[in-house]
Parts: structure tokens; sequence; C-alpha cells
């Protein structure tokens, strides 16, 4: 993402990432040191104090990782590739947005920034290939940003008309998840009906391509308003969908998935090319 906020007189790009944080990650997704694996106790500081189905722990979100404090293998590998990033920033090999040093001139790692896409194109030199968790640290970065630009709009729309926004801020307060997953549920109990075992039934219509972008901007519109983001929303639904007592399969999110990012993705008529 190439938006840019300006703060004093520093442009700092989303998406960023800290030195130390770029190297926990790395540290984490190796999962080993000098050919050894690393043990539960020493990824327990990754791990949440809430328990997981089976009893089993649940990993903390990536932003939540810049502060743990590691020990054996784990911490060996961390300082071992954080020290090569501060080299290669120091040598210029690696571009950084902000650089932090302290009285010694030594990079202050937790305040060092790196673009994310930058930072990726370096682990690969090293044969370090990004993984699930940083689609996770990406994923977040990318609902901060849109929460930000979301803030930004309601400023200009509470101040371009004040009571309006206040109305739509009420009618917002007053949807739930259920009115989200009452559409969901609709366009599921059609798919289901039209594609039975691979086979359409005739006296169903498809929906036409204004009808379903239609349906596409209601899903945004309640999206937006419920503050659901992109991650952990299909697990939600499920689960939500679970507790209303309907026969959901979680193996089989596919459905789901790619309806949320149709909407998404939907581009409003103004902004489109050539408009």
């Amino acid at each position: 993402m190439e938006i840019e906020f300006l703060l004093g007189e520093r442009a700092l790009p989303i998406q960023t990432v800290s030195v130390r944080l770029a190297a926990t990650i790395f540290t984490y997704e190796l999962g080993r040191w000098n050919e050894i694996e690393f043990t539960y106790a020493e990824i327990e500081p990754f791990m949440s104090s809430e328990s997981g189905p089976g009893g089993r722990g649940v990993t903390l979100r990536t932003h939540a990782w810049e502060f743990v404090s590691l020990a054996g293998n784990p911490r060996r590998a961390r300082d071992a590739i954080e020290s090569l990033i501060c080299k290669d920033i120091d040598s210029g090999r690696l571009p950084a947005l902000q650089v932090r040093r302290d009285l010694n001139g030594t990079l202050v790692a937790t305040d060092t920034l790196i673009d994310i896409g930058k930072m990726l194109e370096w682990g690969d030199t090293y044969e370090m290939l990004p993984g699930d968790w940083w689609q996770e640290y990406q994923e977040a970065e990318g609902e901060i940003a849109n929460r930000a630009l979301s803030a930004i709009q309601e400023g200009r729309e509470q101040l371009q008309n004040a009571r309006a926004f206040e109305e739509r801020k009420a009618r917002a307060r007053a949807l739930d998840e259920d009115q989200i997953l009452d559409i969901l549920r609709e366009n599921e109990r059609l798919r289901a009906i039209t594609s039975a075992e691979g086979k359409a039934v005739k006296h169903i219509r498809p929906l036409r391509s204004d009808a379903r972008e239609t349906y596409l901007k209601i899903i945004r519109a309640l999206l937006e308003l419920a503050g659901i983001g992109a991650h952990g929303a299909t697990s939600r639904i499920f689960a939500k969908l679970k507790a209303l007592g309907f026969d959901v399969d979680p193996s089989k999110p596919d459905a789901v998935e790619k309806l949320l990012k149709a909407a998404r993705e939907l581009i409003p008529e103004n902004k489109r090319v050539g408009r």
C-alpha cells in the first residue's frame, strides 16, 4: 500500500515493521536454530495465557511479539537475524524508512522501521521465505490502515453534515452481526438450491450482475458499519452460524470467503476508471 501519512516533517508509510519485530517473526517461522527444533518451553513467550481447542495454547498476534522475552535458541536466532538486518541497513543494502540510533550510534531495533515489502525481499535473499505469520502481520497492518482511512472519511463527513453523520452513526450502532449473517445465509441457500450435485435447478433464476452487485454493496456496508475486518471474519461468521444452530462445515469456508472478498474489493461507481 503506497499511502503515506505526514507526521510533522516525516512521511511515515503504513505497512511498516520494526527491526526487532521482523527478526522475531522470522525466528518464529524458522522454528529452529542450528538444526535444533525449538522446544515448547522456548516458544512459550509467543503463546497467550488462553487455551484453544483441546487445551492447546493459542499463539499471540504478531504485533504482540515486539517485546517478548526470549531465551535459549529462539533468543540466539533472533539476535543473529537482528544483527544481520542492522548490518545491511548500515551498509545501505536494506533501506530503512525511519532510523533511530542510541548515543553510541547503534541502531535501536525497536524504533528503526522498514517497509514490509522490502523486509520480505531481504528475507528472500537469505532463504527466509515468508509464511503464515508474516501474512497475519500484513493483514493486521491492512486493518489498521483501513481503520485510519475510515476515521479520516468520517471526520470529513462529520464536518460536511454533522446531523446526517450522527444519524448514520446511530443506525450503525443499532446493527449487529445477525443482519450480515442473514444476507450470507440467504446467499448460501440460493447457491445450495442452484448447484445441488452440480446441477442447476431450472426454476431458479441466476442472479443478474446488477442484482449481485447490489447484494455485495449491502454486505460491504454492513461489514463496515459492524466494524468487521478481514482478519478472522470468516471464522466469526462460522462460529455465529453454529451458535444459531445452523449446520455448517468449517472445512469449507470458500463460499463465504469469496463473497466477503468480492464485497471488500467492490469499487464505488464514482471511483471507477472512466467515471
